[in-house]
């Protein structure tokens, strides 16, 4: 197969293409593959609960990401503060007017 691949390698990189594709996979999409379409069970009350819970998700994912940006942003402002006293500690430490 690997000699195969290395002597018809323009063939081999366009089966590798429709592969990861989801062409040749056989793949459908379905829970956990953003952007495509979630599968219908035909069960309304079943799709009405999963609708409702994949909602619910997002809003919590949203707050997750809101609270790691803020959490990022606080070690910003930790990390400049800890600069700024360093940097006044070496200055206090070099003396009078840079002698």
């Amino acid at each position: 197969m690997v000699a195969g691949f290395a002597t018809w390698w323009p063939l081999g990189l366009a089966v590798l293409a429709l592969w990861k594709g989801g062409r040749l996979a056989g793949s459908r999409g379905g829970f956990g593959m953003p952007g495509q379409p979630a599968a219908v069970t035909g069960n309304t009350a079943f799709d009405a609960h999963r609708a409702a819970v994949l909602q619910r998700l997002a809003v919590e994912r949203r707050a997750l990401d809101d609270q790691q940006r803020e959490f990022g942003a606080f070690l910003d402002q930790l990390k400049r503060a800890r600069d700024r006293e360093e940097f006044d500690r070496f200055m206090q430490g070099r003396g009078p007017a840079g002698t």
